[in-house]
């Protein structure tokens, strides 16, 4: 039995160390646990900074969106509003200068539409000196009898005898 004994110690010494190894484990892993804490603290400090200043810049980003539709339709009114001005400038410039042709007056800035009221201006001028040219030249032409030179009778020198003697029964005819 001293055998016994001797088994069963070294049974129970087996025994402790290996709960005293399961132990210091436990210890060890507490101890791991605690410095990973440690070590994480400023990284989720870190974190949580990180996670303010993405909220804070989501927040301004969705300001400034909101901005630029805000500008997006403030433009678009400008837009139309200078539109209408345009058109009602182009309507002012016709009545202000009758001879020139609406068609030859477009444009989508003022500036558009000036340019081509003076093209258009100028165009008028060109086609008004023309008339005129046409005019002066009308007044040198009543000089000129309008129409066809008035008949003279025909050279009876040059006819022959045949000819002479038709020619005296055609004036005998239309005497009648």
């Amino acid at each position: 039995m001293p055998e016994e004994k001797i088994s069963a110690d070294m049974e129970n010494s087996k025994v402790e160390p290996k709960a005293a190894a399961d132990d210091r484990e436990v210890g060890d892993e507490d101890k791991a646990r605690q410095t990973v804490g440690e070590m994480a603290n400023p990284l989720n400090e870190r974190i949580a900074l990180l996670e303010q200043d993405l909220t804070a810049r989501e927040q301004e980003l969705e300001r400034y969106r909101t901005l630029v539709r805000e500008h997006e339709e403030s433009r678009d009114t400008l837009n139309v509003r200078h539109d209408a001005a345009v058109a009602a400038y182009r309507v002012l410039l016709l009545k202000a200068n009758p001879l020139v042709p609406s068609e030859l007056i477009s444009g989508g800035t003022i500036e558009e539409v000036d340019q081509s009221l003076q093209r258009a201006a100028g165009l008028v001028g060109q086609i008004r000196q023309g008339l005129e040219q046409i005019q002066q030249a009308g007044e040198q032409a009543d000089a000129i009898p309008a129409g066809a030179p008035g008949r003279t009778p025909p050279d009876l020198s040059t006819m022959s005898t045949r000819e002479k003697i038709n020619y005296g029964l055609e004036q005998t005819r239309q005497n009648r």
